[in-house]
C-alpha cells in the first residue's frame, strides 16, 4: 500500500476528508463502535489501530463473526491499508459511506 501511495505524492498531507466505501469500511466502523456503528472515525487513524489490537485477543475473531459475518478475514488487511492511507494523507476527517460502489453505479445508470 505504501509503495502505491508514494506514486501519489500530491496526496501526502492533503488534509482533506477521507471516505471509506464498501463492506470492509463498514465492518471497521462496526468494530470500533459496536453493533450500532458510526459513520465517523477519528481523523488520526487510531480507530484502525484499535481494530487491529482487538483481533490480537484470543477468541475475538469468533465473537466478531456475528457482528460482521463474512468480513472477519478481510477487515484486518483493510484496517492496515486504511491506517497507512490515513497516515499518508493526514485526513481532516474519516467518514464511512452507508452505500457501496455498486449502489453508486446503479444510481448512475438507472433513470
Amino acid at each position: 500500500v505504501y509503495g502505491e501511495l508514494l506514486s501519489c505524492e500530491y496526496a501526502r498531507n492533503l488534509n482533506c476528508p477521507m471516505f471509506l466505501i464498501g463492506g470492509s469500511g463498514r465492518a471497521v466502523g462496526k468494530i470500533t463502535k459496536g453493533e450500532g456503528g458510526t459513520h465517523k472515525l477519528k481523523a488520526d487513524g487510531s480507530d484502525f489501530t484499535s481494530v487491529l489490537e482487538k483481533f490480537k485477543v484470543k477468541g475475538y475473531i469468533e465473537s466478531v463473526e456475528n457482528l460482521i459475518p463474512g468480513r472477519t478475514l478481510t477487515v484486518c488487511p483493510a484496517a492496515i491499508a486504511y491506517r497507512k492511507i490515513a497516515s499518508f494523507v493526514s485526513p481532516s476527517s474519516i467518514s464511512i459511506s452507508e452505500s457501496g460502489v455498486r449502489e453508486g453505479y446503479l444510481e448512475k445508470i438507472l433513470p
